[in-house]
């Protein structure tokens, strides 16, 4: 055992809903990564601790059995014990900024970006803007404040295009918009998910949805896997993550893993694991966004990345190297689903809510064994 110790958070699956409750259909999925990311640091020999919601203590021994501590300490407290810092939260409403601004100003390191790279990938125009810097493909992308400024910038983008929070994650707040019809209905969802009050214009680019996951050390980084994603649209065009494999197989493979390391190397404050997303089209990739934290994607990646990546994440954010190319074996499919699959090989539950991930010989294999293939 490593003396080093590492407090991991959370945030939704924490103390931070506060007041608000805890709600399983958003939880589960952050306490998924949680779980994940705390046996992969605890397998790699470090003192490993975290905190989760009292409501759902309950839990603790799925962590306890990985060799995981959970205490009952708040986030600073968490903090002020620990030697290095890891916080998985939400960016809207400048949450994770918040918190790893806290870790730095008590003197701590945190096995993540810094909050200066929060701070512009948080914003995705900011984003845009320095992959285009880069020399990287966008969709053409306007920022707009409110909702009649949103439904002007839609004029200029035309149709179809894809309202945005600004600082969103995930999903939350993103409507697909084909016409004036639903733009209005798009635009107070984006503004309502917002934490600023604006939002972006998107021109909609038809393709696979996409990520990768990009280990980031001192001015270099290296791809890990390209993950597809899985995105499905409502009858009102609101869209909504369900979950994806890894890896994914496409003709702009080479392209996309190419675009993640030169955007991820490019952007200040960046380091530790990232993702970034993409839409791949037969000829191009395009950047839609960085991601600054563990992502969902993690949890299938970790299955089929023949190496711990929590101890290249602590190697890149203590010492500055990357592991270069990662060797990557078999398949994995994830989601989140009310329905509980007996054929997951690895799974978390709050209530009736369950985050599944199923691993197998090839990337089929592991979307029956998900039930998303017959």
């Amino acid at each position: 055992m490593r003396n080093e110790k590492v407090f991991i958070y959370e945030f939704l699956s924490g103390e931070g809903t506060g007041d608000e409750g805890l709600h399983a259909d958003v939880a589960v999925e952050g306490l998924a990564m949680l779980l994940g990311v705390t046996e992969d640091f605890s397998a790699a020999g470090f003192n490993t601790t975290t905190t989760i919601n009292s409501r759902i203590e309950h839990l603790s021994g799925s962590f306890e059995s990985r060799g995981v501590s959970v205490r009952r300490v708040s986030f600073r407290e968490g903090v002020d014990e620990a030697d290095y810092c890891l916080v998985i939260a939400p960016e809207s409403g400048g949450t994770l900024y918040s918190l790893v601004k806290d870790i730095e100003r008590k003197g701590k390191v945190h096995l993540g970006p810094g909050s200066i790279g929060v701070a512009l990938t948080t914003n995705k125009m900011e984003t845009l803007r320095l992959a285009e810097e880069a020399g990287l493909k966008t969709p053409f992308t306007l920022e707009a404040e409110g909702v009649e400024d949103a439904l002007r910038k839609a004029e200029e983008v035309g149709f179809p295009s894809v309202f945005k929070p600004i600082d969103g994650v995930g999903c939350e707040g993103v409507s697909m918009v084909w016409d004036e019809g639903n733009a209005e209905m798009a635009a107070e969802l984006a503004v309502r998910a917002s934490g600023t009050g604006k939002v972006i214009v998107q021109e909609y680019v038809e393709g696979v949805d996409a990520s990768v996951g990009v280990i980031v050390g001192e001015g270099k980084a290296s791809p890990l896997t390209l993950n597809a994603q899985f995105i499905s649209r409502g009858d009102r065009g609101v869209l909504r993550y369900e979950g994806g494999y890894v890896p994914l197989k496409h003709r702009r493979r080479k392209e996309a893993l190419r675009t993640a390391e030169r955007l991820a190397s490019s952007i200040p404050g960046l380091k530790g694991y990232v993702g970034v997303d993409l839409v791949l089209t037969p000829g191009e990739a395009f950047v839609m966004e960085v991601n600054p934290r563990i992502t969902t994607s993690y949890l299938g990646a970790r299955k089929v990345v023949q190496e711990n990546i929590a101890r290249h994440i602590f190697d890149a954010c203590t010492k500055g190297v990357t592991p270069g190319k990662v060797r990557v074996k078999g398949g994995a499919a994830f989601r989140k689903t009310s329905i509980n699959i007996e054929s997951a090989d690895w799974k978390v539950s709050i209530n009736k809510e369950h985050f599944i991930v199923c691993h197998g010989r090839n990337v089929r294999e592991a979307l029956v064994k998900a039930g998303i293939q017959s």
